[in-house]
């Protein structure tokens, strides 16, 4: 009984500590771009709205994205209502680290192309590419058989491309160890479609597309593209990059964001995206519905994908742990759960009323 008092307790404690760490971030980027407060018609239509599902949701992140996106809507998602009310009612949090491992993305995930691993570091131990254990000694004749460039990253617990890195040959593995430890993958390089090259032609610019699995179907809920920072090989590192929205028919919206939020209307590539159509974007819709009736564990899934030069898109990794759904709002111009907002909120205040009665 005790175990079990001390148990909730650490959960409410943690929780509390999660909330003000995302309160406080956005609040100091509030105060730094003084985002205007929201009119009295603005302030109770959100409340309404939102205790429909029985909720009071702080008012923050409204007053930044009706600034930011130009769109007045109430069913803006607050980050730290999604993160801590809303994304754990829709998903196995307990299963998210193992099969969010980046070296069992091809093991998980059938059906569609993803990433090529070509070695695996799990828990110290060595897998090939068809899952094989392989002693050290296999290891490094395996990555010596390569003459061409690798990617490295790690494979737990990474969704920000911290780490990862394109490498060049020859290839020591003890020191790959030495930088990465344990927990790390080996994958050949995915290469990009001339069109996603030229919104920066360094890094690998995916794009990002938020899935809902819900009454057994798995629909599209939002999508931007993520464009890396000038001489970085990741899109999802480094301070200076940008998010462009897509609309559902496909195109780009007229502007992009940084990681600050702060809105562009061109990116330093000099492209000019506004309105012009995503490469195979309807494949990549489809790859990510069929990839996602994979995981089943996962309500919500947020996918990288590439497209490559034959213009056919490639997973890249998928994120099961939390993304940012205020950049995603902002990109997109919309709430992150997009025209499924209503029922993924009626859906969770069903799943809560059922846990508190």
């Amino acid at each position: 009984m005790i175990r079990a008092h001390i148990k909730e307790l650490a959960k409410k404690i943690y929780r509390y500590y999660q909330e003000i760490h995302i309160w406080y971030t956005y609040e100091i980027q509030a105060m730094g771009n003084r985002y205007p407060l929201l009119n009295k018609k603005n302030r109770c239509a959100i409340r309404e709205y939102w205790s429909r599902f029985g909720w009071k949701i702080p008012l923050l992140w409204h007053r930044m994205l009706y600034q930011i996106t130009g769109t007045q809507t109430p069913q803006f998602f607050p980050e730290s209502t999604f993160v801590l009310e809303i994304l754990p009612y829709m998903r196995n949090s307990a299963l998210t680290t193992g099969w969010g491992d980046k070296a069992y993305l091809d093991y998980h995930i059938r059906g569609v192309e993803t990433a090529q691993s070509v070695l695996r570091n799990v828990s110290g131990r060595y897998i090939d590419k068809d899952f094989k254990l392989c002693p050290w000694e296999e290891a490094q004749t395996i990555l010596h058989a390569f003459h061409s460039e690798l990617v490295v990253k790690p494979a737990i617990n990474t969704d920000t491309g911290k780490g990862v890195k394109l490498i060049h040959p020859p290839y020591d593995l003890a020191e790959i160890e030495r930088e990465y430890g344990k927990n790390f993958v080996l994958q050949l390089p995915l290469f990009q479609h001339d069109e996603m090259k030229k919104l920066n032609s360094s890094s690998v610019n995916t794009i990002r597309v938020n899935s809902l699995l819900l009454d057994a179907q798995v629909c599209i809920m939002s999508a931007f593209v993520k464009v890396g920072e000038e001489g970085a090989f990741a899109d999802n590192n480094g301070h200076n990059r940008f998010f462009i929205g897509i609309g559902e028919d496909g195109s780009y919206l007229d502007y992009a964001i940084d990681h600050d939020l702060r809105r562009y209307n061109s990116i330093p590539s000099g492209y000019e995206f506004a309105r012009k159509k995503v490469v195979s974007f309807h494949e990549i819709c489809e790859t990510v519905k069929k990839a996602h009736k994979c995981i089943p564990h996962f309500g919500m899934a947020f996918w990288d994908i590439c497209i490559k030069e034959d213009g056919k898109p490639a997973i890249v990794e998928v994120n099961l742990w939390r993304p940012n759904a205020t950049i995603a709002q902002a990109a997109t111009r919309r709430p992150f759960c997009g025209k499924y907002t209503d029922k993924v909120l009626s859906y969770v205040a069903m799943q809560r009323k059922g846990k508190n009665e």
